[in-house]
This record gives C-alpha cells, sequence and structure tokens, in this order.
C-alpha cells in the first residue's frame, strides 16, 4: 500500500530543506561579505631613493689581458613605505623580503627587510643603506647608462622584492601564507653634473602580485593567482 504524502508532509519537509541551507549557507556568506571582498594586497612604495658615490670603471680582467671588465660601486639609500590597505581584522606577517636593484638584466646590488609586522590599516617606513661592491656588468649596459647619463644625467633604474607574507585572518580555510612579488619600475634617478650622486626623482608606486605559497623550496612552489584574492 502506497503512502501518500499530505499537503502537510510536503510543507515540513521543504521547511527542513530551508532551515538546513540557511544554517548552510549563512556562514559562508558572512565569511564573503566581511573577507572576501575586502582582502588586499599590501602597498609597497618606493618613497624616496639616493646613490652617492656611484661610479662606473674600467679594468682588464685578471684572467686574461685581452677582456675589459665593466664595473660600478655604489652606495644606495632607500626609503620604503609598505602598508597594510585592509580594514577588517587582516593582520600580516612580512617574513622578511629579499630585493635587487637593477639595470636592464644585470643586477647592480642586493639587500634584505629584515621581518615586520602590520595590522589593519598600518604603515612602516622602512631604510635601507646597501653597498655596491665593484659589480660587473655588460659593456651593453654600461654603454646605455653612459648614453643616458650624457643625454639628461637621469638613468631608470628598476627594484625586485620578493619575500613570505602569512595572513591572519581568523578563516581556517584561507591561504596562510604568500609569497609576494613586487616590481618597480622605472626609478628614474637624476645625477649631478659629474655623475657620481643621484637622487630619484619623486616616490613611485610598485606593482605587487602574491601567490601561493607551497613549501620552502621556491623553485618548486606552484605559482597560480588566487581569485579569492583579486590578483
Amino acid at each position: 500500500m502506497a503512502i501518500t504524502e499530505t499537503e502537510e508532509d510536503k510543507r515540513a519537509r521543504k521547511c527542513c530543506s530551508f532551515i538546513v541551507f540557511v544554517i548552510v549557507v549563512t556562514p559562508l556568506f558572512v565569511v564573503y561579505v566581511r573577507y572576501g571582498q575586502s582582502i588586499q594586497r599590501p602597498n609597497i612604495y618606493v618613497n624616496s631613493a639616493s646613490v652617492n658615490p656611484f661610479a662606473i670603471s674600467n679594468s682588464t680582467s685578471p684572467v686574461t689581458a685581452k677582456w675589459n671588465v665593466t664595473f660600478i660601486t655604489a652606495v644606495w639609500n632607500f626609503t620604503f613605505d609598505i602598508d597594510n590597505p585592509n580594514k577588517n581584522k587582516i593582520f600580516m606577517y612580512f617574513n622578511g623580503f629579499d630585493f635587487n636593484v637593477t639595470y636592464g638584466e644585470d643586477v647592480l646590488s642586493s639587500g634584505s627587510i629584515e621581518p615586520f609586522e602590520l595590522e589593519r590599516k598600518e604603515s612602516n617606513l622602512i631604510n635601507k643603506t646597501i653597498n655596491t661592491l665593484p659589480a660587473t656588468i655588460s659593456e651593453q649596459a654600461a654603454k646605455r647608462m653612459e648614453d643616458e647619463l650624457s643625454r639628461s644625467n637621469v638613468v631608470n633604474f628598476h627594484i625586485t622584492i620578493k619575500g613570505v607574507v602569512s595572513l591572519d585572518t581568523e578563516v581556517p580555510f584561507m591561504a596562510n601564507n604568500l609569497i609576494i612579488k613586487t616590481h618597480c619600475e622605472n626609478l628614474k634617478m637624476l645625477f649631478s653634473s659629474d655623475r657620481r650622486a643621484g637622487k630619484m626623482l619623486g616616490p613611485s608606486k610598485c606593482q605587487v602580485k602574491w601567490y601561493r605559497y607551497a613549501g620552502m623550496d621556491d623553485r618548486r612552489h606552484k605559482e597560480y593567482m588566487l581569485g579569492f584574492y583579486y590578483l
């Protein structure tokens, strides 16, 4: 004998289904509204930069007298401004950064930024001084640099920054560790008439990208953009 479902049973089943739906969806919706729409990458700026002294020199390679080697010797001073733009309770811990000063494909100098943390809407000014021991650059790069100095006494340098940031969002299933890769391009440095000192023409905002951190070995980490973080 078939059991016929009454209208009251149908209403009760629909009501239970709706209650289950609300119980499941509501927490997810709250998390999405509170965090999903508001998690922003940190802002990184080069507030100021200068170099003094600065020298380009040529020397004969100690290995063979047939090759001339071009060197750059410099002392760089940078002020970085790094801020956490998030309004909600999103805490950022920066596990130290490495950065390179480059001209084209040539790395002129390298430095590091010690670990620090940022609460929401907090910023941190970081001053760094790095010495460039006589660093070799390609002959082509040296020629381009000399040409820029001859035309306008202005040279475009670049900074790349790389590190790991840990997020504390109070949401267990969200990524906690992210790799940050930052490019600060076209830092215009105006040099003195004797070309021994230069100063950056105004601050520069850097392009920041971050990726899921998959392990200590950076060569094997999986890089894919996280749509949840609006990359």
